[in-house]
Parts: C-alpha cells; sequence; structure tokens
C-alpha cells in the first residue's frame, strides 16, 4: 500500500473522504503524524468540527501537543464545541485503556532569574530592557513571567524550599513594600483559579440543566497542586522576613 504524505490525508479530512482516510488507518503507525506546525489530524478534524473525523481517530493520541502546546481538546474548546470535545474525551479514555495512563513529560527549563546571583539578575535585567515598572506589573509582561517562574520553580523544588534571589529583586524594586509583591502573586494565583486548565476532569450540569464540558473539578484541588496553601505561607512568610531585615 502506497503511503502518502500528511497532506493528503488532510485534504481527505477537509474534503470528507471516508475511504481515504480508511486507507491511512489500517497504517496505525502514521496515524500521529504531524504538520509543520505539530498538529495531528486529530488536532485538525477538531478544528473542522468533524465529528466523523474524530470518530475515524478513535486510536490516535489525543495527547500530543501542536507547537502552541495544544492538545485536539483544547482546539475543541476554543471552537466551543462540547460534543467534539466529549468525543476527543472518550478517545482519551481509550487510548488509556489500550496504552496505560498517559504522563506527560514536563521539560524543567529554569530561566536565570531562578538560578543567578542578584547581581547577574539585575544586570541581565538592565541588558533586556526590563524596566521595573514591568517587573512589578502581575498582569501581564514580565512580571507574570517572573512569577509563573518562581510559583513553578518552587514546585518543582528547584529553589530548594529557599526564596530565589528574584523575588528578592522585586521587593527591592517595590521599596521594600512586600505585601504589594504578595498580592501580586496572589492575584496571579487567582487568575489561574478562573481558568480551564486543560482536559476537564469530569463533566458536569449546567444552570440549564445541560451537560457543559468547561466544568473542572473544584478549581481549589488543582490550584493547589500548583502551590500547596502551607508551601505559599511559607514563602510569604521569608518575603516578609526579607522586607523586615531591609
Amino acid at each position: 500500500m502506497e503511503k502518502q504524505n500528511f497532506g493528503y490525508y488532510l485534504k481527505a479530512l477537509e474534503d470528507g473522504d471516508i475511504r481515504k482516510l480508511q486507507t491511512f488507518l489500517v497504517d496505525s503507525e502514521n496515524i500521529d503524524m504531524q504538520d509543520e506546525d505539530g498538529n495531528t489530524l486529530l488536532h485538525h478534524a477538531a478544528r473542522l468540527n468533524s465529528e466523523g473525523g474524530v470518530a475515524m481517530l478513535i486510536d490516535a493520541n489525543p495527547f500530543i501537543r501542536n507547537n502552541e502546546g495544544k492538545t485536539p481538546f483544547n482546539i475543541a474548546y476554543e471552537n466551543d464545541n462540547a460534543y467534539i470535545a466529549k468525543m476527543i474525551d472518550s478517545v482519551r479514555d481509550r487510548w488509556q485503556e489500550k496504552h496505560g495512563r498517559y504522563e506527560e513529560e514536563k521539560e524543567r527549563e529554569v530561566p536565570f532569574f531562578l538560578t543567578d546571583t542578584k547581581d547577574s539578575i539585575l544586570k541581565q535585567f538592565q541588558e533586556k530592557n526590563m524596566s521595573d515598572e514591568s517587573l512589578l506589573d502581575t498582569e501581564s509582561g514580565n512580571g507574570q513571567v517572573v512569577l509563573y517562574s518562581v510559583l513553578n520553580a518552587w514546585k518543582f523544588d528547584f529553589i530548594n524550599e529557599k526564596m530565589p534571589p528574584v523575588v528578592e529583586i522585586l521587593i527591592d524594586k517595590a521599596k521594600g513594600d512586600v505585601e504589594a509583591v504578595i498580592e501580586g502573586f496572589d492575584r496571579y494565583m487567582e487568575q489561574w483559579e478562573n481558568e480551564i486548565w486543560d482536559e476537564p476532569a469530569v463533566y458536569a450540569e449546567n444552570e440549564n440543566g445541560e451537560d457543559d464540558y468547561r466544568y473542572e473539578t473544584d478549581p481549589d484541588e488543582w490550584i493547589r497542586e500548583i502551590m500547596p496553601i502551607e508551601e505559599w505561607e511559607e514563602l510569604k512568610e521569608q518575603m516578609r522576613a526579607y522586607a523586615t531585615k531591609k
């Protein structure tokens, strides 16, 4: 059987040509092939709102992320297509029944401001034209990137339960107003709590009694996997102790 390139099968998906897709699916080794943007055919089926396409790709890996870090479920969510999202959720269950629980590898990329000395960090902030205002702005930009890195560093034990130097720098730039920095952290974590992350664990009925795939389990449960309350309280105490010494 002659193998075709990704574009051939993508066009078959777009045209709804089941015969060509069936030919592709016979060769299961290529079912998870990706295009230059990292999208699998399942990504495209979600993009096209193709119920038939998702059904044909029942044995595909639904956990693969494209170059933007999105799974097929993420695409269905962006398209506001609850039925496609549920179908992909079924694909996920089928895949795990066949292959075992999927464990996504997380690359631990540690930015310089979590590992370098204060002097080195300040020098690089200056070289990168990171202003004090942008570093203290926790709503977006540099400040948000720093907070995200600090919280994840704590989760992955990169800082060995010690306050990273960049937090001391933020407190210094806030002129010792440690509560303002803490408020920034709290605000960022609250923002996480208000977002839907990846695939929901369960479905729930909305106020109209209809299934709504946007519902998650208790947000407090998964946000606190990122920063458990006791660890967050410890980090805040370290921040306050530093500010007091200053």
